[in-house]
This record gives C-alpha cells, structure tokens and sequence, in this order.
C-alpha cells in the first residue's frame, strides 16, 4: 500500500491540501492530500524554526511515513490539525524530531504519543480544525516549545506568514521534500467568523501535501509565536498556487488549555510579544 506514497501525493496535490496521508488505504489513503511547503528553503539545525517544529509520522512494519506537521507548544505537548488524527490510533503514529525526513523507524528521533484530543466541533465543514498531541515523555534537546500569539496581538492583512513543514516542493510532479523547509507568505485576509487567516500562495510559494497541521509563525525580535494552523485550500483551489487556510490558533484558547488539562500535560502560553 506505501510503496508509491509520492504518485499518489502528486495526484493528492492536484486535488487539495486538506488532509494528511494515513492508514492503508481507507485512513493514509484518503488523507493524502494535505499540505507541504512550496519553494521556501530547507531549514538548517541552527534555524529556531527547527526547534519546535516537528513530524507527525504514520507507522506500518519498520517504516515511518510522515504524513503531517505539528507544533511544540509546551515540553510534551504538540499543537496540530483535526484532520491529521481523525480516524487514527495513537498506537500508529509517533512524533519525529528531526529535520530531515527518514521513512525508517529511527527510535532516536521519534517519540510515542500518550493521547490526543480533536475539537469536538470538527465536521464535515472542516472547520475547528485543531487537535492536541500529548507526548508519552518530554521533547528531547535541542527542542523547545513555542509560546501561542494572543488573540489581543492585532492581525493585519499583508502581514508575513513563516510556514514550515514537511510537503511536496512541487504539487504538480509530486516531489517530496527530503527534510523540513519554511518559506514567508503574505497574509491575504482575516476570516474572523471563521477564525480562519489565508495565506496568498499565488506567487508559487506557500504550503501544500504533507504540511498540514504545521506552523504559521510570526517571528519578532528572534522570537517565535504560533498563530496558525496549517488547514487547507480557500475556496477550493484546485492546486497550490491560489490561497490558502490556516486555522487561528489563539481563537481555540479555551479547548487548548482545557484539552492540555485532561490530558495532564505542561500548560502552553498565550502571549502578546513586547
């Protein structure tokens, strides 16, 4: 079933960015056409972006396929999208902390996940699209995790949009990144009903199959914030190259830290940077 993973995220691709690749056939399948990042540049281990971006990583055998990206937002808590868990076991996937993209499992880099919780109101709308990853112990060094922009921090159209994930480089062969990129978009509108923000990918670059789920940082002052959640095509664009959704994280403040309470995990911080 995974032995051709990257024709069927190239033809993924042309369809959506919407889910991440998962369990055979009906799962991996069927979430293949998520979102990788376009363009952009592989980030170095000296990069800040590298320590708190991570992979989410589907298990068959002595593979590992990564299928989405996620956010370390406190020590063993890991923000990331509903649909990257919707129909999974946590016994199937494991956390990859790495830069570079290996389909073997590396036990040195990867760590197991102690449960998950999906927005209750995630639906056919893909809306809320938001889920938590409790990890089953601390990330190891040299990660560290990153504070959630506030919803007091003034979004404004045309502000740039630091993406990273682990997708395609190209959407129409369907080629694979082989380590973890970012590149910096603008910021296309503010969708507040939604609480979604869109990215304006129409100068090729931006995310695409395999980084759903992963960042949209603001970088100040050498500092990083999340404030976006890798989601989909806006308005159905039928490739890579028009517009894109990121869920509004600080929006989901109160399912965040009620979700990072149950699960029992180090609580995550909402902030408005100096």
């Amino acid at each position: 079933m995974f032995k051709n993973i990257s024709a069927l995220l190239a033809l993924a691709a042309l369809v959506n960015f919407t889910a991440c690749q998962k369990n055979v056939a009906s799962t991996y399948e069927a979430n293949a056409d998520t979102a990788k990042i376009l363009g952009g540049e592989v980030v170095q281990p000296s990069d800040i972006v590298a320590n708190s971006t991570v992979a989410l990583k589907y298990i068959e055998g002595n593979s590992a396929f990564p299928m989405c990206t996620g956010t370390l937002i406190a020590p063993n808590l890991v923000l990331t999208a509903s649909h990257c868990l919707h129909g999974m076991n946590k016994s199937d996937l494991r956390i990859g902390f790495s830069i570079d993209v290996k389909n073997h499992l590396d036990v040195e880099t990867m760590v197991e996940i102690a449960d998950f919780i999906i927005n209750p109101k995630y639906g056919t709308d893909r809306l809320n699209d938001v889920a938590l990853i409790a990890l089953a112990k601390p990330a190891p060094a040299p990660y560290k995790p990153v504070a959630i922009l506030s919803a007091q921090y003034q979004m404004t159209v045309g502000m740039p949009m630091l993406l990273a994930g682990y997708g395609v480089t190209n959407d129409m062969t369907g080629k694979d990144t082989e380590a973890l990129r970012k590149v910096t978009v603008p910021m296309a509108k503010i969708l507040d009903k939604e609480m979604i923000l869109v990215t304006d990918q129409t100068k090729t670059t931006g995310a695409c199959n395999g980084d759903s789920g992963g960042p949209a940082y603001l970088q100040k002052d050498g500092v990083l914030y999340v404030y976006g959640i890798t989601r989909g095509p806006h308005e159905n664009a039928p490739d890579c190259h028009h517009f894109g959704e990121y869920t509004w994280a600080s929006k989901f403040e109160t399912f965040i830290l009620e979700s990072a309470a149950k699960m029992k995990t180090e609580t995550p911080a909402f902030v408005v940077p100096q």
